[in-house]
């Protein structure tokens, strides 16, 4: 539900000179932004007040409009590609822009008789603020919208590329792990059946020394070299998502989450936009002395009942779609009474237009609602960005240390139960006294079984209650190791194999560093899960050189923390002794 506060009304005032005196100043969107607006208020203004009529002041301040663009053109030949913007000078553009406009209004107004020349002042020095103050707000308001657009397409982007994830990762991974294992039986399969075959040459020629050759040669010159390997080896782009959107994220795609009407309200930024539109043309039908009494009804009035709707509709979440409804009837019925007190004001004197605040009210405030569910569609695509980037890294985190452990799986099996059969077949080889039929079955027999190791999937994962307690034998005697693991993280070792796998590696590096890096006596283990993810803690009593100089020398317990975990620290505790920090994800 769209309720946070706006940006629009926590914005700043350096905040707002910053967004002027940027590039968003000269983008076509502020350019027409401000010929909407500018256009409108001279139609609204002068049409049956002046002796024009609506299509000649429609052609006059189109007109004018047209000479206030191509001075914005001009600057932003000059500007748009600068890395750093004065604000002295986009301002000074804005002004040279308004007088433009001012002075083709005025001629051109009284070419056609629809404007007098007493107006000189009022049209041409006039339009000069009221376009430097009308510009300087649109350029705000499109910078939201642009930043928007931006967010969204960033939001779509991401979202492809989760659902690609999602769809395609656990297939990726697959195909990767059977790739590695494919390997690996294709170079070990034949390698074995070879030796089984010079095995038993060996019994009718006699000699086994070339079989033993053959076997310690497999051991050192393929096998270990490729478990060396494999156990070092990256993944081969398993999470290069390159996926790019089929369609633009359309402005109101979210119309049907609910918003806060009244936080939709801006009744500052209302009033100032008023004030900026009318105050020029109030001076000129008031006078100096009314005006800006005039001008202090609207804003007070206009600001009051802003106000009011703002907090009395606080707590009404409607459709997007439905607040604008909401919203357009309420301007309307505010408009409706401001230019009620405006017209029975002692300050007005003559024939008042009634109507005309009213139609500002509505065209501005529709404007505003825009612009505001701009603002909202921006903070709720970068919510919906950090809740997928957050997802899309433990989608990585746990790929990628899915693919480490099958890795560190296969080159287990090649450096340990492989190599040691090659190697005790060679022993037994080599101590025989005579070559039988017997020992040559004896030794293809454990050749084979060899091959039989290569079913990698079948391998069993390690009780992480029964390693954790290995851990404290391992050191006993030589560092005290406590263990506060939640129920709940043993629970979940036995559930999933690749969590399981993975704490017992960052543990084991953990404490093994405390020990041999930092020279710790005493060191304490603490799991727990929180929020999906498990949170482990190895804190120890050790020296800070060593573990300061370990922790910036990368090496493979770096590369292993990098790959296991969601992501690791390594640093001082709140009671000052050396503490390793990392979360693993949950799959």
């Amino acid at each position: 539900m769209m309720s946070n506060p706006l940006l629009l009304d926590r914005t700043s005032p350096a905040r707002f000179f910053r967004l002027i005196a940027s590039p968003y100043s000269f983008y076509f969107e502020t350019m027409a932004g401000f010929g909407l607006l500018a256009i409108l208020t001279n139609v609204i203004n002068d049409t049956n007040r002046t002796f024009g009529s609506f299509r000649d002041w429609l052609a006059i301040s189109t007109a004018g409009y047209a000479a206030a663009v191509a001075v914005l053109i001009v600057g932003r030949f000059i500007f748009l590609n600068s890395r750093r913007l004065s604000l002295f000078a986009v301002l000074a553009v804005f002004a040279l822009a308004g007088l433009a406009r001012g002075v083709t209004i005025y001629f051109f107004g009284l070419s056609i008789g629809a404007v007098t020349t007493d107006q000189f002042p009022y049209r041409v020095f006039g339009s000069m603020v009221y376009s430097l103050f009308l510009l300087a707000q649109v350029t705000v308001l499109v910078s939201n919208a642009v930043r928007t657009g931006a967010k969204a397409d960033e939001l779509e982007q991401q979202m492809l590329n989760l659902q690609d994830a999602l769809i395609n990762l656990r297939e990726k991974l697959a195909v990767q792990k059977a790739e590695l294992a494919g390997r690996v039986k294709a170079l070990v399969y034949p390698m074995v059946e070879e030796l089984i075959a010079k095995v038993s040459a060996s019994r009718v020629s006699g000699s086994v020394a070339e079989a033993v050759a053959s076997l310690k040669s497999a051991v050192d010159q393929e096998i270990r070299p490729l478990s060396l390997a494999i156990s070092d080896s990256q993944d081969s782009g398993l999470l290069a998502l390159t996926g790019k959107p089929k369609a633009k994220f359309r402005l109101f795609a979210r119309l049907a989450e609910p918003v806060s009407v009244g936080r939709l309200f801006t009744p500052l930024w209302m009033t100032l936009f008023m004030l900026v539109l009318t105050a020029s043309a109030a001076f000129h039908s008031f006078g100096l002395t009314s005006a800006p009494k005039q001008l202090a009804i609207l804003a007070v009035l206009t600001f009051c009942l802003l106000a009011i709707a703002r907090v009395s509709m606080a707590k009404l979440f409607l459709k997007q779609d439905r607040a604008f409804f909401v919203h357009i009837l309420s301007y309307a019925v505010i408009g409706f009474i401001v230019d009620l007190a405006i017209m029975i004001s002692p300050f007005t004197q003559g024939k008042y237009v009634a109507g005309k605040v009213t139609t500002f009210v509505v065209v501005i405030g529709t404007a505003f609602f825009i612009v505001q569910i701009l603002q909202l569609q921006r903070e709720s695509a970068t919510r919906s960005l950090e809740v997928i980037n957050d997802r899309l890294e433990k989608l990585t985190s746990g790929a990628r240390r899915e693919l480490w452990l099958y890795r560190r799986k296969v080159a287990t099996v090649l450096h340990g139960p492989i190599q040691a059969r090659l190697y005790a077949s060679a022993i037994r080889l080599s101590q025989a006294k005579r070559i039988n039929t017997a020992l040559v079955e004896r030794v293809s027999g454990e050749l084979r079984a060899a091959l039989v190791e290569l079913d990698f999937e079948k391998q069993q994962s390690p009780s992480l209650r029964e390693v954790l307690r290995q851990i404290v034998d391992v050191w006993s005697g030589t560092c005290e190791i406590y263990l506060k693991v939640d129920k709940s993280v043993f629970l979940l070792a036995k559930r999933d194999s690749d969590f399981n796998e993975a704490f017992i590696e960052v543990a084991r590096e953990a404490v093994s560093n405390g020990v041999k890096h930092s020279k710790a006596s005493e060191i304490e283990v603490s799991a727990e899960l929180v929020n999906d993810i498990v949170e482990l803690r190895v804190s120890n009593n050790g020296s800070n050189f060593e573990v300061g100089a370990a922790a910036t020398k990368p090496g493979f317990g770096t590369a292993l923390f990098d790959e296991l975990t969601l992501s690791w620290s390594l640093g001082k505790g709140d009671d000052q002794r050396n503490q390793f920090n990392a979360k693993l994800v949950v799959n």
